[in-house]
């Protein structure tokens, strides 16, 4: 049976870069392509960077590390996967090139919160806790019914009252590249970072990117 490892450095092979690296984020996530279970990880970018090390010299190892780059750990769905890529791959992928944030970050709750949710802590889909900011997205399939939406209304209010900023996004705005604009320009100015990419064609690349990543999410 062929490790996570290997297929990394065989897909690297044939696939192109940003389909390389969301299959990466789907080593190294927990979640399933389709459904709300959740898995372990098959992999993770430490496990992949070193077996990467130890294939020095073979075929597709160059295009495997740079796409190794670009993967973060723990997507918990594919669409936090897609969103993180779009939010930080580089200008000339179609990304809008902002510091990488944790995926899942857990942030443990002080009493009175866990009274109010039944639990000691909650984690956020993207966050960049050093500015205390983060994004949720919200699932048009996983997140209706009024429990659920009481639920999440809590778990947000409670952030907000650690100080934590929570930016939400919808599916519809994941697809439209006007709204993921107004977004990143939102956390750009939270992360102290320009967004004038000197990139040619950049509205194209970015509308490219936001194709491809629809047909893994």
């Amino acid at each position: 049976m062929a490790s996570p490892e290997y297929l990394f450095l065989r897909a690297a092979k044939t696939l192109p870069p940003v389909h390389l690296i969301a299959f990466g984020y789907a080593l190294c996530g927990t979640y399933y392509l389709s459904g709300p279970d959740q898995r372990t990880s098959l992999s993770s970018t430490s496990k992949l960077a070193r077996y990467l090390n130890r294939c020095e010299g073979m075929h597709g190892i160059k295009r495997a590390r740079q796409a190794l780059r670009h993967v973060l750990d723990d997507a918990a769905s594919a669409r936090e996967a897609t969103t993180a890529m779009k939010l930080t791959l580089p200008c000339r992928m179609g990304g809008y090139g902002l510091p990488h944030p944790t995926l899942n970050k857990r942030i443990d709750l002080p009493t009175q919160a866990r009274t109010a949710l039944g639990k000691s802590h909650v984690r956020i889909d993207l966050g960049w806790t050093a500015i205390k900011t983060g994004i949720e997205y919200d699932s048009d399939q996983w997140h209706t019914g009024s429990a659920r939406i009481a639920r999440d209304s809590r778990r947000r209010n409670e952030l907000a009252s650690l100080n934590f900023d929570i930016i939400t996004i919808t599916n519809d705005e994941m697809k439209s590249v006007v709204d993921m604009d107004r977004i990143a320009k939102t956390l750009a100015k939270k992360l102290h970072v320009r967004t004038r990419p000197a990139v040619k064609d950049y509205e194209r690349l970015k509308a490219d990117l936001r194709d491809i990543l629809e047909g893994w999410a």
